[in-house]
């Protein structure tokens, strides 16, 4: 679970250049090394590395090593949070202290007679030895300090995010791993003490790999819930704009093909052309949509207010709200103007804006009616007809 999470970010980092933070990079190695860490205390791995080093239970000092190397990145990734372009200084202070916890595990292990294979828990089994009592409290201190800090920013995050869905992952993250983590860490520390002091506990493995999962669960859910959706949201949002692109064209081509000096770059069209705009993260639509703007300052000259006037008159005969009339009017004076020849000078003047609030949107509407409106057909026909009977309008 926790791999799958650190590939769900990976993936949001890949198509999303402005969420490559270092926070987020972080994101993607605390998760790798959980995982892995997991993945070393299961049957198969446990048995594998186990024999692979010639050395009996060294997969679960593998395990809780990279565990709290895991957990010391979470901590990077809350303090980038909290503290910006300080946070390597805070960093600095607190590695020490985890890479002190890592070092002792493992001269505590070595410390302890090899015994045979015990996947269960090697910790539990040999809770009498001083040395494992004391790995247990080493681990549960590092654990239980590191969960505090996290916890503490989870909590204080909790109320600055805006989306809800990364108030759910900073939930999750807070109640479900900081908390079954602080609980795994409290209950080794009390396995500890008890060794030292000669007292054998109660059976309890099942209750520590229900904390651990829990702990794993609320990680990898935390950034996985948060990531999957606004992965999603950044999915749509870039289809939409490659759509807004697509159903442009009409108009686009048509303005590009009469001004070619206005194109930023060549243009794309069809299935390779929305798979262009999609990756291009709206980039492409602000160009295109500057393009046309562009070309329609260069087509002003020669548009006549006698065509926007007539496909007004018309589209209000047939009752069309306001905002369509001006679409109508707008893309018959268009059309219009893309009729006439270089050496015709018309009156330049244009009775709707060239602007609209919400631009891209607005040229999308002018494109569809340009492109197959019978309106904008029937106007210029009778702007046509009326231009032959009075040469005035010619």
């Amino acid at each position: 679970m926790a791999l799958l999470a650190a590939a769900v970010v990976g993936f949001v980092l890949l198509f999303s250049p402005n969420a490559r933070t270092p926070a987020r990079y972080m994101a993607i190695v605390w998760l790798t090394l959980e995982g892995v860490a997991q993945a070393a205390v299961t049957p198969s791995g446990y048995h594998a590395i186990n024999q692979a080093l010639g050395y009996n239970n060294i997969a679960i000092v593998i395990c809780h090593s990279l565990g709290l190397a895991a957990l010391f990145f979470l901590l990077m990734m809350y303090m980038f949070w909290r503290l910006e372009g300080g946070y390597r200084a805070a960093l600095r202070k607190r590695a020490p202290v985890m890479a002190a916890a890592i070092i002792a595990l493992n001269v505590l292990f070595f410390a302890t007679p090899e015994v045979p294979e015990i996947l269960d828990s090697w910790r539990l089994a040999n809770a009498g030895r001083p040395t494992v009592a004391w790995y247990s409290i080493v681990l549960g201190a590092a654990i239980a300090w590191t969960m505090f800090e996290a916890g503490r920013l989870s909590l204080v995050y909790l109320r600055r995010v805006p989306s809800w869905y990364h108030r759910v992952g900073l939930s999750m993250v807070a109640f479900g791993g900081c908390l079954g983590s602080a609980l795994f860490a409290l209950l080794g520390i009390v396995d500890g003490l008890a060794g030292l002091a000669g007292a054998t506990l109660p059976p309890h493995t099942g209750l520590n790999r229900l904390l651990v999962l829990l702990a794993v669960a609320g990680f990898s859910l935390g950034l996985l819930v948060p990531g999957t959706i606004g992965g999603t949201v950044e999915v749509i949002r870039r289809s939409r704009q490659a759509e807004l692109c697509r159903r442009m064209e009409p108009l686009y081509r048509a303005l590009t093909q009469q001004y070619p000096e206005v194109l930023k770059r060549r243009p794309r069209y069809g299935g390779i052309g929305w798979i262009v705009n999609w990756w291009g993260n709206g980039r492409r639509l602000n160009e295109r949509t500057i393009e046309v703007l562009d070309a329609l300052v260069a087509l002003r000259p020669r548009m006549d207010r006698l065509a926007a006037d007539t496909a007004a008159a018309l589209a209000e005969r047939h009752g069309l709200p306001d905002d369509q009339i001006r679409v109508i009017a707008q893309a018959t004076q268009i059309a219009d103007a893309l009729r006439a020849t270089e050496t015709e000078r018309r009156t330049g003047d244009s009775t709707v804006p060239m602007t609209q609030q919400g631009e891209a949107p607005w040229l999308v509407r002018v494109s569809r009616a340009f492109a197959g409106s019978p309106l904008v057909a029937q106007a210029l026909a009778e702007v046509a007809q009326r231009r032959a009977e009075d040469p005035a309008h010619a």
